[in-house]
């Protein structure tokens, strides 16, 4: 054995026993270095922002999911929505303070939110201190002086924030301060502080002391720069877990308790085709309007929704995230819409069927109880689904008794969720120049400019691996696949791209699956194919074929100009961040896809904290 294979099995000797270990000879391995780091400062308390109501939060406390990253570098430059495993909180209240009323009436778009008051534990990253450790221990002077850009020191310092890893117990959250929209002054207003005495007896009992994790996690990856600690990377998460006195008085005093990312049992949500998963749990929405009972909602001419009798009713699943979705005729083919408030458009209010769309709010709907005990339908934004004289579906503020929907079947259907369907509008721009893919007539896949194809949308589903486009028709109207003819001829070199009219209800073949896969070694991404070609933009001046898109094997050398890297939504970005494709149709694969979709689906439950 070489010197190098040597020293690589002895570092993920100790890493593995780091993470796994429990025993003190380990815990002193990994931490007894880092001891004599000692914080000047550890909060008394911290704030997290956020409108999630206290009854939940005072309940459940805030959670990661264990699929999540463990960059903290990452999270910190991150938007809204990166699959972070760490929770914000910040030891300043006026910046918590004014972080929530910019998101409240911009991103959450609520009347209310919650400062949440908390008291942090062995699991809260000091991001400052943290920055500070490393900047101090560079000694690459380049290196160094990037991290003492006035901006990169800004990132890291200004809003004082401690990372919790994975989790924060309800009962170490004290209490939550409400804030509500004041109509008058046209800002969000202190209204009144709750205690949490759901988990907690009082405020000061049981009584809880704040700690920190030690100054040892490393800061990750800033500007494609992995910063490590001590040969440990971000994925080095582990955490000495904080006891109560009496648990400490009665346990050894060399048993160290370690809580770690359980990557070993993780437990995957297989992807489960949509068209069974929705038909298994479907009903008819029975409602009652106009003073009488037995109507029906179906979609009727061009995609707008009627109130109808209940004779061969239309079926819908509500899932999990507030979909309401049920089968519509393209024009070509059946496929899954989503009922669709009208938003921000002046379409009269009125409701449409729309390719579904995880991004698009408003296509989550919540199901409330009135106070006739009665329930209703709402948007994300509270406005009712209500009907008038000609029967269709439109959307308004406030409860009015003649005129809203009551749902009959509302405890059935909420009891019985679906899963939801994570699918996705993307539309991958070119990385030098911004333009879009889209399908031509002719059946080809071509490139062009945003403003030349703004009623060309793409969007991707995750249980079929479809990218595909709504063909010049917005968000509704005939649909068309990107299809690969290199695996549909069983090529090795390359071949074009096309396009068909297809149907993304259930599981497709192999030639009609892509993938998002970030590049090697660069930062840049690509866009596959079930068998890992390449996705290429033919960029030969003059050529009759510029700007065409055809598909090439990685391994094939292409002597031609052409272009292969995208920007991506932070969707397909945490799909290509975690996608490998080395072993294709393998296990390993298989697994690879369960864990992907479960990525997606939790980060769009995050983005969508609000409605279910």
């Amino acid at each position: 054995m070489d010197i190098k294979s040597f020293y690589y099995l002895l570092i993920r000797f100790l890493i593995i026993n780091c993470i796994f270990g429990s025993s003190y000879f380990y815990f002193n391995l990994c931490y007894a270095d880092y001891t004599g780091t000692i914080f000047d400062n550890i909060p008394t308390h911290v704030y997290r922002a956020t409108p999630s109501k206290p009854a939940d939060v005072f309940a459940n406390g805030f959670q990661r999911s264990a699929f999540a990253h463990t960059d903290l570098s990452r999270h910190i430059q991150a938007d809204t929505g990166d699959m972070s495993a760490f929770i914000s909180t910040t030891s300043n209240y006026r910046y918590a303070e004014g972080f929530a009323s910019s998101y409240a009436m911009g991103w959450w778009h609520v009347y209310e939110f919650y400062i949440y008051e908390i008291v942090p534990q062995g699991n809260f990253v000091s991001v400052r201190d943290t920055y500070l450790r490393t900047l101090n221990e560079e000694t690459n002077a380049a290196v160094r002086e990037n991290l003492e850009n006035p901006f990169v020191r800004d990132t890291y310092m200004r809003e004082d924030e401690y990372a919790a890893l994975y989790e924060i117990p309800p009962e170490r959250i004290l209490s939550a301060t409400r804030y509500e929209f004041d109509m008058t002054t046209r800002r969000y207003v202190r209204r009144e502080q709750i205690e949490n005495t759901v988990t907690r007896i009082s405020r000061n009992n049981p009584a809880v002391s704040a700690s920190l994790h030690p100054n040892t996690f490393s800061l990750g990856t800033h500007i494609r720069f992995q910063y490590n600690y001590n040969m440990v990377s971000s994925g080095f998460a582990c955490y000495q877990q904080q006891t109560n006195t009496r648990q400490m008085k009665r346990a050894n005093d060399v048993q160290i308790s370690l809580v770690c990312p359980k990557i070993n049992s993780l437990k995957f949500e297989k992807v489960p085709n949509p068209k069974s998963m929705l038909s298994d749990k479907s009903f008819a929405m029975n409602i009652n309007i106009f003073l009488y009972k037995n109507f029906c909602l179906s979609p009727k001419g061009e995609n707008y929704v009627y109130i109808d009798y209940c004779y061969n009713a239309q079926k819908w699943s509500y899932t999990e995230f507030g979909q309401f979705i049920t089968e519509v005729h393209d024009g070509k083919n059946y496929q899954h819409y989503c009922l669709t408030s009208p938003g921000k458009s002046n379409d009269y209010n009125y409701v449409k069927m729309e390719i579904c769309d995880l991004y698009n709010k408003d296509q989550l709907w919540k199901i409330l109880k009135n106070d006739d005990e009665t329930y209703s339908i709402l948007t994300y934004n509270d406005k009712y689904l209500k009907s008038y004289y000609n029967y269709y579906v439109y959307t308004s503020f406030g409860f009015e008794s003649y005129k809203t929907l009551k749902l009959k079947n509302a405890m059935e259907m909420q009891d019985n969720k679906s899963q939801a369907l994570i699918q996705f509008s993307v539309n991958p721009f070119i990385l030098n120049n911004h333009d879009i893919l889209y399908p031509t007539s002719a059946g080809n896949v071509y490139l062009d400019d945003e403003d030349n194809v703004k009623n060309y949308q793409n969007f991707y589903n995750a249980h079929n691996n479809a990218l595909f486009s709504s063909f010049g028709h917005d968000r509704e109207g005939p649909q068309v696949c990107y299809y690969s003819l290199l695996i549909q001829n069983r090529g090795s070199t390359w071949d074009w791209i096309k396009d068909k009219y297809c149907s993304t209800r259930g599981l497709l073949t192999q030639d009609y699956r892509w993938f998002f896969q970030k590049a090697k070694n660069e930062n840049k991404y690509h866009i596959v194919d079930s068998a890992g070609n390449i996705l290429r933009i033919d960029d030969v001046g003059g050529s009759k074929n510029r700007y065409f898109a055809y598909n090439a094997n990685p391994s094939w050398y292409d002597n031609n100009s052409f272009l292969d890297s995208f920007l991506l939504n932070n969707a397909a970005l945490n799909f290509a961040q975690s996608f490998d494709n080395t072993k294709m149709e393998s296990a390993e694969f298989h697994l690879n896809s369960y864990y992907i979709y479960n990525l997606i689906k939790e980060y769009f439950r995050r983005i969508h904290p609000i409605v279910y």
